[in-house]
């Protein structure tokens, strides 16, 4: 595999640079396995970044670097918030937060200024695609053998919510519930998921179970 060029940001906490290693220790894992496919499709120049996020709403996000947008470079970005390491993440739950956002990667990875990361920043801009495109992009981590990964951040992650912002990620994301359902059905109804991704993602359990009921009648 192509080695990936990390360009950190510096930071004069050594908290701070702990968390930094672990987040770029769980990214090269995750790029040698369940995600090899972006560094094998990038280019030779593929660089990916790392800056922190100052911010008491998100803690991870995945975007591209103004050279990506507009001249086509192959450099990518992934912005951790420290809060999180303060909060005592797992390597478990770190490793299914970067799988989603790596997904992401994999996204602008594949796709063109205008026919892939410009549709990309209408979808999350309009709540209603935005949920669709983020429930899939989970749906993507799950496929991958990642669920109980992604299980551990939500339950990580759902105890620091507000009572408003809980609701909003269990709207917009994949719940420890869904996750396992999914993974309950995934080795009999393959066809029913790739649907999922290809058409429109249930927005709730109660509709997953409906949608495979329907299939066994």
């Amino acid at each position: 595999m192509k080695m990936v060029l990390f360009l950190f940001i510096l930071s004069l906490s050594a908290f701070a640079n702990e968390g930094k290693s672990r987040v770029e220790a769980a990214i090269q894992d995750l790029l040698a396995t369940t995600h090899k496919e972006i560094v094998d499709d990038a280019s030779m120049n593929f660089k990916m970044s790392l800056f922190e996020i100052k911010s008491d709403e998100y803690f991870f996000i995945s975007n591209i670097s103004w050279k990506r947008a507009l001249l086509g470079t192959s450099h990518y970005r992934i912005g951790y918030n420290p809060l999180v390491f303060k909060n005592h993440i797992t390597d478990l739950a770190l490793k299914g937060v970067l799988a989603h956002e790596l997904m992401h990667t994999n996204d602008y990875v594949h796709g063109s200024t205008l026919g892939t990361i410009i549709p990309i920043g209408i979808k999350v801009s309009m709540s209603k695609s935005r949920v669709q495109y983020e429930r899939k992009t989970d749906l993507k981590v799950v496929l991958k053998g990642l669920g109980p990964e992604l299980i551990a951040y939500r339950e990580w992650q759902y105890p620091l919510l507000s009572t408003e912002a809980l609701k909003t990620k269990r709207k917009e994301y994949l719940t420890p519930e869904e996750i396992v359902f999914i993974m309950e059905i995934q080795n009999e109804f393959p066809e029913l998921l790739q649907k999922w991704l290809k058409r429109k993602i249930p927005l709730n359990l109660i509709e997953m179970k409906k949608q495979v009921e329907a299939l066994n009648v």
